[in-house]
């Protein structure tokens, strides 16, 4: 499982939350966020996502729940600061922001954000229709430089940078970003010329991240339609890529929060279906034959109960980090925020990988128990078996004052057989001990007979088990 790092607050390094100036007008802004299983410290300081973004109306509701939704620590660039390895080239970069986000679960997000600019905007980054539309084909190839991490930031790469920021923020060993990514694409509306087709090659060329021209099929993404209903608007939400053009800037961030609270999601999910496979071979091992032996119940249980008791905590963990971020609507009552919310759960493939990891892990807690309860009858067969050889004990026991009852009361009678001049050992009373001695034996034969014979069975029944192979008959 990934740890969750525990140390003393005043030895974790501390972060200086601050809260940025406004970015300078852009045309586009391309944000990309990178999953993790990062779990840090507590003890950092980080601001509430309304301290660095603008919510409008909706920002009470955002400060209301906090401690619902991801906080930020960000870390801002000049646009000469930011570099690309691949050979990415004429794209006027304005700005450059590193987020490190911290979601309810506990878990790191982090998020880069370019502001871009196409050739004559004007001072609020509204650019010419050709100029637009020639930036938009320039991010397609960003898109995959971005994703890929072909970044630097004042001569450092993004993979470093995004290290330091995590040890900053209490990560203590952060490691890479994992395979959940998610980038949003947000810009100005597109221009109302561009025919209908074209505006459908460009959405497809960069939700699809290729320059290849597709075949009119049905596509795979979303249009959410409470967000598309403005005029001007589009809104496209794909499993990799969502495009948010000509929406308000309170739309846009919302959508920020919710990329990073899904992402974490995301990773998380990944995270416990690994785990629970981990916990099947944990399950299997406690059914398999030892080499040598068998493995005993005690141990059997031992195995079992690390089993279900992992169970529980990857049960708890998917209903807390990745069912609780499912809905959004009972923390921002915004028809909008939530339209963008829901198409993006469904379209990451959260709600159908949750179904199937949910199934997993009841099915596997199944298991669980019905192993349990096999031992446990096991346990019960075993203690008959016990309270048997106790009751032979004591019948065995209970032989010997018989027998000295026996001879006591045949010497103690007044009967001609019986002389009281004579020695208890005279040969006259060997027949007498004779018939005890055959008593005594009889009590100690007939239970070892038995235990015996249950040996016997058992051995039988196991080699039987071992030898003859378990088939299934259907009807």
């Amino acid at each position: 499982m990934v740890g969750i790092f525990r140390r003393r607050v005043e030895d974790a390094p501390m972060v200086v939350a601050q809260r940025l100036e406004r970015a300078r007008p852009r045309t586009v802004i391309l944000s990309t966020l990178y999953g993790t299983g990062w779990q840090p410290v507590e003890g950092n300081g980080t601001l509430p996502p309304s301290e660095n973004l603008s919510f409008g109306r909706l920002e009470r509701y955002y400060d209301d729940a906090e401690q619902l939704l991801p906080s930020a620590t960000v870390r801002p660039w000049a646009g000469d600061e930011v570099g690309f390895t691949d050979g990415t080239a004429g794209i006027d970069v304005v700005w450059a922001r590193l987020w490190m986000f911290r979601t309810a679960s506990g878990q790191s997000v982090p998020a880069l954000s370019l502001g871009l600019n196409a050739a004559g905007a004007d001072d609020k980054g509204r650019p010419a229709g050709e100029a637009y539309l020639t930036l938009l084909t320039k991010i397609i190839d960003l898109l995959n430089t971005c994703r890929d991490l072909q970044v630097t930031l004042g001569d450092v790469p993004l993979a470093e940078r995004i290290e330091q920021l995590a040890r900053e923020t209490g990560v203590e060993d952060p490691g890479a970003v994992s395979r959940e990514r998610h980038q949003l694409v947000i810009g100005h509306a597109l221009p109302d010329r561009l025919a209908a087709d074209d505006r459908r090659i460009l959405i497809e060329q960069l939700v699809y991240r290729t320059h290849q021209r597709f075949r009119d099929t049905p596509e795979t993404f979303a249009y959410p339609e409470e967000l598309n209903k403005r005029p001007g608007a589009t809104v496209v939400v794909g499993p990799y890529v969502s495009l948010l053009f000509g929406t308000d800037d309170e739309e846009d961030n919302a959508a920020f929060v919710s990329a990073a609270q899904l992402v974490a999601s995301a990773a998380r999910l990944r995270y416990i279906r690994e785990a629970a496979h981990r916990n099947l071979e944990t399950f299997r091992d406690a059914q398999r034959h030892p080499p040598g032996g068998r493995l005993g119940n005690v141990a059997k249980r031992r195995i079992l109960g690390q089993a279900a008791d992992t169970l529980g905590d990857l049960e708890l963990e998917l209903s807390f980090s990745v069912e609780a971020a499912a809905d959004i609507s009972l923390i921002v009552p915004a028809w909008r925020v939530t339209a963008y919310h829901d198409a993006l759960f469904v379209q990451m493939g959260l709600k159908r990988k949750f179904r199937i990891v949910s199934r997993m892990l009841r099915r596997l807690a199944r298991s669980i128990e019905a192993e349990t309860l096999s031992l446990d009858a096991l346990d019960r067969h075993g203690e008959g078996e016990r309270r048997r050889r106790w009751e032979a004990a004591y019948f065995y026991l209970a032989t010997i004052p018989l027998a000295a009852a026996l001879a006591l009361g045949y010497l103690g009678m007044n009967a001609s057989q019986v002389a009281i001049d004579e020695s208890m050992w005279a040969p006259r009373y060997y027949a007498m001990y004779m018939v005890v001695t055959i008593v005594v034996l009889g009590g100690i034969l007939v239970p070892g007979v038995v235990a015996l014979w249950q040996l016997v069975s058992r051995w039988l029944v196991s080699r039987r088990e071992d030898v003859e192979p378990v088939t299934m008959r259907t009807r």
